[in-house]
């Protein structure tokens, strides 16, 4: 913490420590409560590039209370945290990288690549001359691409640092947003991904031994099959509107459009 003779500044050093690629975005300070504390700052990084960056306090940052902790040089400084709020830096910077190149490739189809750049999360790109657009923090498997859309499981927690379980969630690479999302069990085992944007999944369930069958499309969110005999890989489209799975020694189908 300093004092640049007009205001106080957190003063921090960034490196970028993508392989091969350079590193731009935002950068600031907040409060664990999600209050933003300083003015945000532009970076851009060289790959292995470091940088001194102070950034400016707003007057949000003014609750939290400024106390001199003045060593021998006088200008350093400490922030005194009240009503029990303390300060993290959150850094928020997203890697230069193209559809061709950089990145492990997690899934790809004709039209869309989904990448992961570790540290900085997953991205999907439409081929051939997309830019990155970032989907999660990471995906699990199994993900699926159809059409302009990518789904699969994903980690799920209270919308700040802390993950809390998992969530079978549908993007639009295209739109450059999130179309579905459902919280669901730990485990989920095969899925299904229509150009639609439509998706069903097979999940573990909380009972020993059992199997869920779901689906989340326009007619709703649906608890399709549910029993210890259902078949964990087994979930495939069925012509054009439909998926099927095997229940014991049946085969079922439902609609999923």
């Amino acid at each position: 913490m300093v004092f640049d003779g007009n205001a106080f500044a957190l003063r921090v050093t960034v490196r970028c420590n993508a392989p091969a690629i350079g590193c731009r975005g935002e950068l600031r300070a907040g409060g664990l409560d999600g209050s933003h504390l300083t003015a945000r700052r532009d970076v851009s990084l060289r790959a292995g590039q470091s940088r001194r960056v102070f950034l400016r306090f707003t007057a949000e940052a003014l609750d939290y209370g400024l106390r001199n902790a003045v060593d021998a040089g006088g200008a350093e400084l400490t922030l005194a945290p009240r009503r029990g709020r303390s300060l993290r830096v959150l850094i928020g910077l997203r890697p230069v990288a193209s559809c061709a190149s950089g990145g492990e490739t997690l899934a790809s189809s004709r039209t869309i690549r989904v990448m992961r750049l570790t540290g900085f999360g997953d991205y999907g790109c439409l081929r051939p001359n997309g830019h990155p657009t970032r989907l999660t923090d990471g995906f699990e498997r199994p993900i699926r691409i159809s059409g302009q859309y990518v789904g699969g499981p994903v980690a799920t927690g209270d919308g700040k640092y802390v993950s809390h379980g998992t969530a079978v969630a549908v993007f639009d690479v295209r739109a450059r947003r999130r179309v579905r999302l459902r919280e669901t069990a730990p485990t989920v085992t095969d899925l299904v991904l229509r150009p639609t944007g439509a998706v069903a999944w097979i999940e573990r369930a909380s009972d020993p031994g059992g199997w869920r069958v779901r689906a989340l499309d326009d007619q709703g969110d649906r608890l399709l099959d549910a029993g210890p005999e259902i078949g964990p890989t087994f979930l495939q489209p069925l012509g054009a509107q439909e998926i099927a799975w095997t229940n014991g020694s049946e085969r079922r189908a439902a609609p999923l459009r």
